[in-house]
């Protein structure tokens, strides 16, 4: 298993389902990039806003960008926890068919 960042991906040599593996892995790692992302530009779009001496925003629309970003970091968080429950759960050979993943 290699370390990437806070992602753990487990290489095929060492996991006996490396195939299906590999294709949720990918998936998983898409959705986090894109959360990632989307995170990224709503905290710029926040920063934006307050980074002035004096605020150009509505109370209103500063509440709203705040409780996007808090989503969409709440969205990514899940996911990266998501991707580690289920690399510990395949690391112990339990198999995904005999558990439940919240997200």
């Amino acid at each position: 298993m290699s370390d990437t960042g806070n992602i753990f991906v487990a290489s095929p040599s060492r996991h006996p389902r490396s195939c299906v593996h590999d294709v949720h892995t990918e998936t998983d790692l898409l959705i986090v990039y894109t959360s990632q992302g989307e995170l990224e530009t709503l905290v710029e779009m926040l920063s934006n806003v307050l980074a002035r001496k004096r605020l150009r925003a509505s109370q209103s629309e500063v509440d709203e960008l705040t409780k996007a970003v808090r989503g969409k970091r709440i969205e990514l968080e899940e996911s990266l926890l998501n991707i580690a429950v289920t690399e510990a759960l395949e690391t112990q050979g339990v198999g995904m068919d005999m558990c439940v993943v919240y997200a």
